[in-house]
């Protein structure tokens, strides 16, 4: 049994040993969303979803998911998740931009942008679908 003094580990939001309320809240899966964690594509002609903002990814506007389209209606939130250097220094870096999307169809997805691909079998995949509510 845990007691209060000790430090839960979060392993979906790095090796930070500090885990503020409102980042875990963001991660949190209501009892109606649905865990996904399946790689979606952007569809490339179909524009952006949100204004440009220097060092982030272009939101596309659609994605394709098990072979149907869905359009971006509104970005409800977005965060970042940062890890520490994997060289040994103490700076942090940026490894996910998350979005909590509304689709044209209703539907809200939490999905993210991974910086860096998770191998090189796996280095187009880049944009995930966590979560998906109807």
């Amino acid at each position: 049994m845990k007691t209060s003094q000790e430090k839960v580990k979060y392993p979906f939001l790095g090796e930070s040993p500090i885990v503020e309320f409102l980042s875990v809240c963001h991660y949190i899966v209501s009892m109606r969303e649905r865990l996904i964690s399946e790689a979606v594509t952007p569809v490339a002609d179909g524009g952006i979803a949100r204004p440009v903002v220097i060092g982030a990814p272009l939101l596309p506007a659609r994605f394709r998911w098990r072979g149907e389209e869905y359009a971006v209606a509104e970005v409800i939130a977005e965060w970042k998740e940062t890890g520490p250097c994997r060289h040994g220094s103490g700076e942090r870096y940026v490894r996910k931009h998350w979005f909590h999307i509304r689709t044209a169809a209703g539907e809200e997805w939490k999905l993210y942008f991974e910086r860096q691909a998770r191998s090189a079998r796996e280095r187009k995949a880049r944009w995930w679908l966590f979560t998906a509510a109807p």
